[in-house]
């Protein structure tokens, strides 16, 4: 891509994003208030000039409770909804359009593909939640790592896991690669990564203490269920006739499930740059299949994955519909989940079951091939042991 082209791609998007934000302010199939309200209190701390997380309530880590007072650079009106979103969702699309660039720019073949961040749900997401962030820099990690920019990957990794854990999954996959190549010294590469996260938390446990700086980790760990997780169709289908099946056994359960490929990627023999994709997408799909609750906007931390690799016509087209039926169970008929209607109550959790099929089949085909590398090269000793 021309840089003429990219000036124009992202100029397209800049204006797609204010005529959305503007022009359809108050519809839902467009924008959702919901999510940037609370992003617009979390990041009030700096208008206010008090302390997050100790003052100022926030659930998510510490670049994103920082990243949420960038709007007030330009309008510090606490009750401006609309100025603070302008801004905001102007961020968000921007950075999903370098995403897109990224990718564009990755792939050798079949670049247009890259495109396909452009779908509803994709581009929704976007403009509406943070997650794009977070996908970005995993992205620019994993890019990073297969151009052997090792402390670059290192560093974009410690970034994206300071504004949403779910990439934390994708730190033994790094220590497995990095010792199974010796690319670089394993020691020095996990100083940097833990010198790039010190930075950014260590102001804050000293700021506040500790037990401040620990309670968005305290609200996701206490989280319950929500409609939309295996988990929970799970239970809520075997419980009627399955009086004595314990909830508890299945959380734990399911806890372990969630991480179990980043578990054993300790143990596999990941010597290629490759493998490091594909078990980077299953360890990520796990995440998201077996977590106890699950956000539609989990969609942008999937398929910028997904898009770094070349497939079949096939799994394009699940890639895409998996888009589709994302926007199509939020926020299309989302509020149909406390409907009294039986209908329409049966629409939502058929749609819910259809999205949790879609995980499985992006859960099924990269474990397919670490299945196959570890039935012939897995090492069932500890790194370094005989």
């Amino acid at each position: 891509m021309s840089k003429l082209n990219i000036f124009a791609f992202l100029l397209f998007i800049f204006f797609l994003s204010i005529s959305i934000t503007h022009f359809a302010a108050n519809n839902r199939t467009f924008n959702d208030n919901y999510d940037i309200d609370k992003y617009m209190k979390m990041g009030s701390w700096y208008v206010l000039d008090k302390k997050p997380y100790q003052d100022i309530r926030s659930v998510y880590p510490q670049l994103a409770t920082y990243m949420f007072a960038i709007p007030y650079l330009f309008n510090d009106d606490l009750n401006d909804l609309q100025a603070y979103r302008t801004i905001h969702s102007l961020m968000m699309d921007l950075a999903l359009a370098c995403l897109i660039i990224l990718i564009f720019q990755f792939r050798t073949e079949k670049k247009y593909l890259a495109f396909i961040l452009l779908l509803p749900a994709c581009f929704y997401f976007s403009h509406n939640r943070y997650d794009v962030i977070p996908s970005l820099l995993v992205t620019l990690s994993l890019v990073s790592l297969f151009k052997e920019r090792h402390y670059q990957a290192v560093i974009y990794l410690a970034l994206a896991i300071m504004f949403k854990w779910y990439a934390l999954v994708l730190v033994p996959i790094y220590i497995s690669y990095y010792f199974r190549t010796g690319k670089i010294p394993l020691y020095k590469l996990t100083g940097i990564f833990f010198i790039t996260i010190a930075i950014v938390i260590l102001p804050t446990i000293i700021s506040i203490g500790f037990e401040d700086f620990y309670k968005p980790y305290r609200h996701h760990l206490n989280r319950g269920t929500n409609q939309e997780s295996l988990l929970y169709l799970i239970y809520s289908s075997l419980h009627p006739w399955w009086q004595s099946l314990n909830k508890q056994f299945l959380l734990k359960m399911f806890f372990i499930l969630q991480f179990s490929v980043a578990f054993l990627a300790i143990f596999a023999k990941i010597d290629e740059k490759q493998k490091v994709l594909y078990w980077s997408i299953a360890s990520v799909a796990a995440f998201m299949v077996f977590a106890k609750f699950y956000s539609p906007q989990w969609i942008l931390w999937l398929s910028p994955l997904l898009l770094l690799i070349n497939g079949s016509g096939f799994f394009w087209f699940m890639v895409i519909s998996f888009d589709i039926v994302t926007y199509i169970y939020f926020p299309t008929i989302f509020g149909f989940r406390k409907s009294d209607e039986f209908l329409l109550l049966f629409l939502f959790h058929s749609i819910i079951m259809i999205k949790t099929l879609y995980l499985l089949y992006f859960l099924n085909f990269p474990v397919k091939i670490i299945y196959s590398d570890i039935n012939i090269k897995f090492n069932f000793s500890l790194p370094g042991g005989k």
